[in-house]
């Protein structure tokens, strides 16, 4: 398969089959165009993720034509924010829950059904370019089962997740982290008591905080946000996830002690310039905002959406200005977008202010209605103040 590969260039190289590398893909190859999509991971897989998408990330699959890739997934209608023994629920509903091994392998599945040449279990690096020969191809080098081939493509598009080395090493782009050293952690467990179907649950308190959902296996997802100085000082995730629960009034599931854990690198970062001589960079590859909210993978799928134009006219004609017009463009897309996972993200780093925001929902649970609509485009609101 690799030597079929480098057979010819290729008019675009996906890396990474998550979300925003599918649509990308799958959009590029309806244009008319060669699609490889290349994923380091055998399918299906899961990873470190809330496994939720948002009300506008359900609207935007309806709109592409891909809400096939979800039909098995669990309704989300209710959000449930809980710290210091109190909670309070809010209807939120749009959203689903799905596990991203069922989710990714379906979109990448997709992908294929609509001319997509997909490789998964295959390492892909991009190659430095030679400064005296600019060429009207990028040069990626493949590697599978220990074989190895080098390819051409008109354009790279980066999606391969948080950290990418592809873009801090290979690209040598500046990366900003952010100060507070949260780190990913999720595990998987079958565990039938600690969350109802339908239902997000999400525990607060000075070490992190943890969000428990209802997968469409009947699986449970237990996906947290944690410092990395309490980490190092409980030397195992599950305790310190079983903490942040207790500590918020959340029942704890399972053995989270003995689970198998999946962790990321600090989450929060961006890229100073998301793109590069015939490479665009996008989802968290590009940049990684918190919370946990469903948002993650809406705005990979949107922005793989706003990449078509850039690619398609890469691909025809390269012209260097389309670098930074994909940077500026990116950048302010992301900004309008992440306004109130900001605020919602600098109140969960503060339990008190937490706690603050749960009392005020009782009286005034309408305040909740622009941070549901930036989600979900629309919100049907309800609140329970739970003592």
């Amino acid at each position: 398969m690799l030597n079929q590969a480098g057979r010819e260039p290729w008019d675009a190289i996906v890396i990474g089959a998550g979300p925003g590398g599918c649509v990308a893909s799958t959009l590029l190859s309806r244009s008319g165009f060669r699609v490889l999509l290349v994923e380091r991971s055998a399918f299906p897989r899961d990873k470190v993720c809330g496994c939720c998408l948002s009300g506008k990330a359900v609207a935007l699959l309806d709109e592409l034509n891909l809400r096939s890739s979800i039909e098995t997934s669990i309704p989300l209608d209710r959000f449930e924010l809980a710290t210091c023994g109190k909670s309070s629920i809010l209807s939120t509903r749009g959203g689903a829950a799905i596990s991203r091994a069922t989710f990714d392998t379906r979109l990448s599945e997709l992908a294929t059904a609509e001319g997509v040449c997909f490789l998964d279990q295959t390492v892909a690096t991009l190659l430095d370019e030679p400064e005296s020969l600019p060429s009207e191809f990028r040069f990626v080098q493949l590697q599978k089962a220990g074989q190895s081939q080098v390819v051409q493509s008109r354009v790279v598009i980066i999606a391969s997740g948080l950290g990418s080395t592809q873009v801090t090493t290979h690209l040598k782009l500046d990366e900003q982290v952010s100060r507070r050293g949260l780190i990913g952690l999720t595990t998987l467990l079958e565990d039938n008591h600690a969350c109802v179907l339908h239902t997000i649950r999400m525990a607060v308190s000075k070490n992190g905080y943890v969000g428990l959902t209802r997968l469409e296996d009947n699986r449970l997802a237990v996906s947290a946000a944690v410092r990395s100085s309490s980490l190092k000082a409980m030397r195992s995730p599950g305790k310190l996830v079983s903490m942040i629960l207790e500590d918020s009034g959340l029942l704890v599931p399972g053995d989270l002690a003995n689970a198998s854990w999946m962790g990321t690198r600090e989450l929060t970062r961006r890229l100073s310039k998301p793109s590069s001589r015939r490479v665009f960079i996008l989802g968290d590859a590009a940049g990684y905002l918190e919370p946990f909210t469903g948002q993650g993978m809406y705005w990979a799928m949107s922005s793989a959406v706003r990449v078509q134009s850039y690619a398609s006219r890469a691909i025809q004609n390269w012209d260097d200005a389309l670098t930074e017009s994909w940077s500026r463009d990116l950048k302010q897309y992301l900004i309008s977008q992440q306004r109130a996972c900001r605020l919602v993200g600098t109140i969960m780093h503060r339990p008190i202010a937490t706690r603050l925001t749960i009392n005020l929902l009782h009286y005034a649970p309408w305040l909740a209605l622009p941070f549901l609509y930036s989600i979900h485009g629309n919100a049907p609101l309800k609140r329970q103040l739970v003592p």
